[in-house]
């Protein structure tokens, strides 16, 4: 395919009918047309001085550096978090273990994210890892991928603290049987 035509088809890269002046019959920018086997080189044979200039450049320029990764995050329509879930949470969960000081030997196939939440029967839009004993870390046999709801709710609260939110939720919908609207803000006795 001729440069020319890939540009009128608004291909971010195309495949030449020729190798590059290296030899390398690789695909190639449209913008520029330069062939990508020759970036790659060029990137590890000067890959220190490369990052080097990128990180004084994002330091000398915060907002566009932020716009620009802003933009590359969301070129397809979905950030990194959202096209890498399980990733993301292992991360997430590494991260935890780092800063808390908790043992980690989690991989990326322990994360296993269900359809429905296992607690809630709810589905599972926001997953989150929950530790089952929060006294030990982030290990195989101690998480399970549930709701960031269930996560929320399960945190710190006692088992009287859910006894009793049990009662209070069970004498309210009493209260709504016996036609009585129930709403949040009203306390039912236990």
């Amino acid at each position: 395919m001729k440069r020319k035509e890939a540009l009128a088809l608004e291909l971010e890269t195309f495949t030449p009918d020729k190798p590059c002046r290296k030899g390398h019959w690789s695909d190639r920018h449209t913008a520029s047309g330069k062939c990508l086997a020759c970036r790659t080189e060029y990137y590890r044979a000067n890959k220190e001085r490369l990052d080097q200039y990128s990180r004084n450049w994002r330091r000398a320029n915060p907002e566009r550096a932020k716009a620009s990764q802003r933009k590359a995050s969301l070129k397809n329509g979905k950030t990194w978090r959202q096209n890498n879930p399980e990733a993301n949470l292992l991360c997430r969960a590494k991260a935890r273990a780092k800063k808390f000081d908790r043992e980690f030997n989690l991989e990326l196939a322990d994360v296993v994210i269900p359809e429905v939440c296992p607690v809630l029967g709810i589905a599972m839009d926001k997953p989150s890892i929950d530790r089952i004993n929060s006294n030990r870390g982030y290990t195989k046999e101690n998480i399970q991928v549930i709701s960031y709801r269930a996560n929320t709710l399960k945190s710190n609260g006692t088992l009287e603290e859910f006894q009793a939110l049990v009662r209070y939720l069970q004498a309210a919908g009493s209260l709504s049987q016996s036609g009585v609207e129930y709403e949040p803000s009203v306390r039912a006795r236990p």
